[in-house]
């Protein structure tokens, strides 16, 4: 109220507007205090990436005047942020030095907000995504295998690893929701077995590093670990291993996409299946 230079009641009666605008409940009033509630995070999130990009319109404007020839805006899930974005972007960029790129990276449990969003030209991540508005090309699909700490155990047995071999390790996943970890539980119950000693982590990074700590081991792809260095760890292959398939995602219908932004999913496509022979090269 100090800050808008309003009265409470009045800055009160505008908080229940918006929330009635939005149709959501962005306050907990209990307790007689408000407190952002999860639809409310959610949306102060989205609102402060809105006002950023107002802010970024001088600097737009800017680039304009200096011969930008075109504005491409990329969202990527994590896990595809060093192993794909990177070197495509980078690649991109040399050969387009006058396109500029923004790139958001966003998570795939973020994805009731920005599935649908019209913020982005083109994004790249892992498969399947079920939403109206998303065209989803798939480029290669990417084997799991067993991360262990080097000088790990597991490493000397020379074979793949069944579920029994990993079941009580302490394992290092991802989220119940999210789609590493639903992959994961279902590779353990195709053998009745189960996880049990388990660390959670929101980041495909941090998970690598944890295991490269010595803090457990983990089942994941070799492009979630890319930029970790490859001395610290080691990838052993598993029996029936399942897949990671990444691809391009399209947030228009051809006809509207950006001519530049076909040149970058191509190198989303070169880089993903740059990752897919190196794994069949090391097998």
């Amino acid at each position: 109220a100090r800050a808008l230079e309003l009265s409470e009641p009045a800055v009160s009666r505008l908080m229940r507007e918006l929330e009635a605008d939005c149709g959501l409940q962005l306050f907990d009033r209990s307790n007689r205090q408000l407190v952002l509630t999860d639809e409310g995070v959610k949306f102060h999130r989205e609102v402060q990436r809105v006002l950023e990009g107002i802010e970024q319109l001088p600097a737009l404007a800017s680039d304009i005047k200096q011969g930008q020839e075109e504005f491409l805006s990329v969202v990527a899930m994590p896990r595809a942020a060093s192993g794909i974005v990177a070197p495509a972007v980078a690649e991109f960029t040399r050969a387009n030095p006058r396109v500029h790129v923004k790139i958001d990276i966003r998570s795939r449990s973020e994805g009731d907000v920005w599935f649908g969003s019209a913020l982005y030209d083109i994004g790249v991540g892992s498969l399947p995504i079920f939403h109206p508005k998303i065209i989803s090309i798939e480029h290669a699909r990417i084997p799991v295998m067993c991360m262990v700490p080097t000088g790990h155990r597991l490493s000397r047995l020379n074979r793949a690893l069944s579920p029994a071999d990993i079941a009580y390790e302490s394992m290092i996943t991802q989220g119940r929701a999210t789609l590493n970890r639903e992959q994961m539980e279902a590779w353990f119950r195709s053998a009745d077995c189960q996880l049990c000693h388990t660390i959670e982590v929101d980041s495909p990074e941090l998970l690598g590093s944890l295991v490269a700590e010595g803090a457990g081991v983990s089942l994941v792809d070799s492009i979630s670990l890319a930029g970790l260095a490859s001395e610290r760890y080691t990838l052993i292959p598993i029996e029936n291993p399942y897949l990671v398939a990444y691809g391009t995602l399209w947030f228009c219908p051809p006809e509207k996409r950006k001519h530049k932004s076909a040149l970058l999913s191509e190198l989303f496509e070169k880089h993903t299946l740059k990752w897919l022979r190196e794994d069949h090269e090391h097998a």
